[in-house]
């Protein structure tokens, strides 16, 4: 059995070997000249992503972009109406019916609160989509927010897919401050880290780590809805610092700090447009079609 550090590793190792980064050229440069502040890769200094609003001479396709996110933001999630419903399944009870009616309805109002970042995040992913084909929308939960909704961006992250081509194995690399970390992780779990904890030692709590965040379904857990032990929820939880080649723990209620943690369902919902029959692993708009159309018109 590999110990922990070799786990950590392992997690670090199936991110950059993943086939996904072989379209990592091509969706940089349709990122540069498209979404040049898009923070695809957690390794480049944005700054100098940034120099390339200087040599645009034509916003043509980011007003193309904008007017396109804007039509299917409005037809699919109309901030002004209901757009979403959990339906009771055929048997159901008047009480079942009722019951998930409502829960539509606290869905629905927690989504279109002002507190809420649903449509931010909507939005972003939307203009993802349209130049890459792809998008992934983070829904982990919220300390100010019972979600956080998150745009991640395109090419910070790879996946795996089951038979069915869902992405079920989703491993995300971001770069967090000091500050950051001890927000989400807490402080005990950060004294477990040693570089980080230096960083924090020295109050340097704007100096950035990498971290890995892997989700993937379980082959063997629990089918009980509410399972208190996270060790058996479907869906197991990594989060690993590359600095430090190892995992980061996690508070649970009942057990403490845990190394690896559990949820019931997949946080990251990946969308793709037109995928490649035989290859639906890919990232699947081709972005290789449309980018000399977009350096023409840029």
């Amino acid at each position: 059995m590999a110990n922990p550090r070799e786990k950590a590793k392992k997690v670090i190792e199936e991110y950059t070997k993943s086939p996904l980064h072989q379209l990592k050229s091509t969706n940089e440069e349709v990122q540069r000249i498209a979404m040049p502040f898009l923070e695809t890769d957690p390794n480049v200094n944005q700054s100098e992503a940034h120099e390339s609003k200087d040599q645009m001479h034509n916003v043509t396709v980011r007003q193309a972009a904008e007017i396109a996110v804007n039509g299917l933001s409005g037809k699919t999630a109309p901030a002004s109406s209901k757009w979403q419903s959990i339906k009771a399944p055929p048997g159901s009870t008047e009480a079942q019916i009722k019951a998930l009616e409502e829960a539509s309805d606290r869905c629905h109002d927690d989504i279109s609160a002002a507190s809420n970042n649903f449509l931010e995040a909507y939005n972003q992913n939307l203009e993802q989509f349209i130049h890459f084909g792809v998008m992934n929308m983070s829904t982990l939960r919220g300390k100010r927010r019972r979600f956080n909704f998150q745009a991640i961006p395109t090419g910070s992250y790879v996946y795996l897919v089951d038979s069915e081509g869902f992405a079920d194995t989703v491993l995300y690399k971001f770069l967090w401050t000091v500050q950051e970390c001890v927000s989400f992780f807490g402080l005990e779990s950060i004294k477990q880290q040693p570089k980080i904890k230096q960083a924090y030692d020295k109050e340097e709590l704007g100096q950035r780590f990498g971290v890995i965040h892997k989700i993937s379904r379980r082959l063997e857990f629990s089918e009980l809805a509410l399972e208190p032990d996270p060790t058996k929820r479907e869906y197991q939880s990594e989060w690993v610092s590359i600095e430090d080649e190892a995992h980061i723990a996690m508070q649970d209620e009942v057990l403490g700090l845990i190394p690896i943690d559990g949820l019931y369902d997949n946080p990251y919902i990946i969308e793709r447009f037109k995928i490649r029959p035989g290859n639906t692993s890919h990232l699947t708009s081709d972005p290789d079609q449309f980018h000399s159309l977009i350096s023409l018109t840029s």
